[in-house]
């Protein structure tokens, strides 16, 4: 019933066609909003630009994804102590995911939120894909979202990794 542009996410969900068509700013395709995948790309203080800002690009410029940031409160966070950014949305207020994305760097923030730990384990089991990056693992982790399967992590934090999922392969190749 509606149709957005995911090429370049000009049309985004903000600006919805009511019918098919191309895009009025970069002339692609328009994808009706229920063919699109929903990645969730979840925000916290302190979490790494890298990791949150380099799995959102490739989502957005693979096309047929829509790609958004969530925070527990929908506030803005500070990434690396230096850049201030506004999520698009708060847990309750986001579309469901199709794609969960936990990146790291400041993770204790996501761990030490029992909101957003209730909010990723419920979201996590429910989503097609889930995507730690870096000490995302570990939120994953606390989670129990590891359980009986395998991961990895950076060479300096497999030891760590292991402890903290105990049910988990961790691999440290």
């Amino acid at each position: 019933d509606a149709y957005v542009c995911s090429a370049c996410n000009c049309t985004g969900q903000e600006y919805v066609e009511k019918k098919d068509g191309t895009c009025r700013t970069c002339g692609a395709v328009l994808l009706a909003r229920n063919e699109l995948t929903y990645v969730a790309v979840v925000l916290h203080d302190g979490v790494e630009l890298l990791d949150f800002t380099g799995p959102a690009e490739v989502f957005a410029r693979a096309g047929g994804f829509y790609v958004y940031t969530v925070w527990a409160d929908g506030r803005a966070i500070t990434s690396q102590g230096f850049l201030t950014v506004q999520p698009a949305y708060s847990m309750e207020s986001c579309p469901w995911p199709d794609v969960l994305v936990v990146p790291g760097g400041g993770a204790k923030t996501l761990t030490d939120d029992p909101r957003m730990m209730e909010w990723i384990g419920v979201v996590g089991k429910q989503s097609e894909h889930v995507l730690p990056v870096c000490s995302g693992a570990f939120v994953l982790a606390k989670a129990g979202m590891h359980d009986g399967l395998q991961a990895t992590a950076h060479s300096t934090d497999v030891n760590e990794l292991r402890r903290a999922a105990p049910r988990t392969t961790v691999h440290a190749d």
